[in-house]
């Protein structure tokens, strides 16, 4: 299968002229570079939580997102803010890439809201998802406690499962199973349980590729050739930096996290805990 070659990708045969080994841990000056970007995407996360209201559009948002971020220094992205609400925060019906773009969809009362984006600050990528209820949502305390439990638990069943992505994909599943949630992340084809981060600027063709705004084909080098998505294939090494983005469906809504995940050879933290 693809899934399984690509997740073997650091040993092909003159790969690493095109693009340095990602299976690695990276040095202290570049988790310092990945932990500020996280830091401002934790921070741009906060503000923009200040902005909701019941009727503003995932469109003014966004746009809202993307203002705040450019005030900050921020000039590429690994790819640009998207903002769901309601229903939508599901995937369901979408049908192409295209789809996952912010919309005219308006925040209703007693609704629940994804953030997800990922800016680039200094060459070093950031992919953060945060997720909350507007009013009441039934269901969402429920839903929210699982995930918090992923959050904890996560690092630990990393190192205990063998640092393999394919027996962390399984037990998520075996922990969204037993809570009778579905996992958006199995079912729709524009979300993975997560995806490697680099420095663009250690890639030549991805520098490149950011400066043109080419975020999706910059996602496309990032994610599939180089980047190795965690999927139930997922068979490499997982020595490196991760965006774990478990995304969870319940009652027609879901909700999810997005964080940078440091894993080394002798265990897996959280960046911001590894970074405090």
């Amino acid at each position: 299968m693809v899934g399984r070659l690509l997740s073997h990708v650091d040993h092909w045969p003159g790969w690493s002229r095109i693009t340095p080994p990602l299976a690695r841990v990276p040095s202290p000056e570049e988790l310092r570079g990945f932990a500020a970007a996280q830091h401002l995407a934790v921070r741009c996360a906060q503000e923009t939580e200040k902005q909701l209201r019941t009727g503003i559009t995932e469109r003014e948002l966004a746009a809202w997102m993307r203002k705040w971020l450019a005030s900050q220094g921020v000039e590429h992205y690994f790819h640009r803010p998207f903002v769901w609400f309601g229903p939508r925060t599901q995937f369901r019906h979408f049908t192409s890439r295209l789809d996952l773009r912010a919309t005219s969809q308006t925040l209703a009362e007693n609704d629940v809201y994804i953030f997800d984006f990922a800016p680039v600050l200094n060459g070093y990528a950031c992919d953060f998802s945060y997720a909350g209820q507007w009013g009441t949502v039934p269901g969402y305390a429920s839903a929210r406690s699982v995930l918090d439990r992923l959050y904890r638990d996560i690092p630990q069943w990393v190192s205990s499962l063998g640092y393999r992505a394919d027996r962390l994909w399984q037990r998520v599943h075996e922990e969204l199973s037993a809570h009778s949630l579905s996992g958006v992340h199995e079912t729709s084809a524009y979300s993975f349980l997560g995806h490697r981060v680099h420095h663009v600027a250690s890639s030549p063709l991805a520098r490149a590729l950011a400066r043109r705004g080419a975020q999706t084909l910059l996602e496309f080098v990032a994610r599939g050739a180089s980047g190795q998505t965690l999927s139930r294939h997922h068979e490499g090494n997982m020595t490196g930096l991760w965006a774990i983005e478990p995304h969870l469906g319940f009652d027609g809504h879901a909700i999810k996290f997005e964080e940078l995940l440091l894993v080394t050879p002798t265990g897996a933290t959280w960046l911001r805990d590894a970074a405090a």
